[in-house]
Order: structure tokens, then sequence, then C-alpha cells
């Protein structure tokens, strides 16, 4: 785990150094911008809700569902709905994870190059 965190920190520091100079003079002003988000279903009777709930689930919305059924009072469901999302989320994680180490090793690659030429 040490190495991944190693190889994320090797590409964020060569994406700050050549990033940040060349955009730094085109920089005047920065707008940051926030939402809150509410809970889709809200103000929905429990049977409204279970069914939004059910839809969201089959669409894959998995996060939307737990919300739902947690407004629905089907609390049991709700949280397997909630562990279906972060199953979900975690596997993005790893295959993003595996696109980084790549990224940072040809990097590597390409700055071990650089310094031979040299």
């Amino acid at each position: 785990m040490v190495y991944s965190k190693s190889i994320r920190a090797l590409i964020g520091i060569i994406a700050l150094a050549t990033a940040v100079p060349a955009f730094a003079d085109e920089l005047s002003e920065i707008t940051i911008t926030a939402t809150r988000t509410t809970v889709p279903c809200k103000g929905l009777s429990g049977d409204d809700a279970r069914q939004m709930a059910q839809q969201a689930s089959r669409d894959g919305a998995h996060r939307k569902a737990a919300e739902c059924f947690r407004v629905a009072g089907d609390f049991a469901r709700a949280d397997r709905a909630l562990m279906r999302a972060s199953a979900d989320s975690g596997a993005a994680a790893s295959r993003q994870a595996s696109i980084d180490i790549a990224t940072a090793k040809e990097q590597a690659r390409r700055i071990r190059a650089a310094f031979v030429r040299r």
C-alpha cells in the first residue's frame, strides 16, 4: 500500500511542477462554487419513496436507492443498497489506481530517459 501512495505522490509532484508555472501567469481569478445535495425522496410517502428506491436500485443508482429506502423506513434494504454503492465505488477506485500506477511507471520511464540523455 505504501508503494501506491508513493507513486501517487510522485504523480502529484510531477503534475504540480509541470502545470503550475505554465498556468500561473494566465490565472487572474479563481471561482469556487458549491452545491448542497438534497435527499431525492424527501417529502415523499413511504410507498412512493420505496418505489423510487426500487427503480433507482434497478438503474444501478445504489446511493440514491439507499437514501430513498431510509426515507421509506426500510433500513435493512438501505444498508444493502449502501453496501452495493460502496462496492461499486471500490471497484472504480481499484481501476483508477491501476491507471495511476501505469501512468506513474510511464512518467518514471520518461524521467529516467531524460536524465540518461544528458
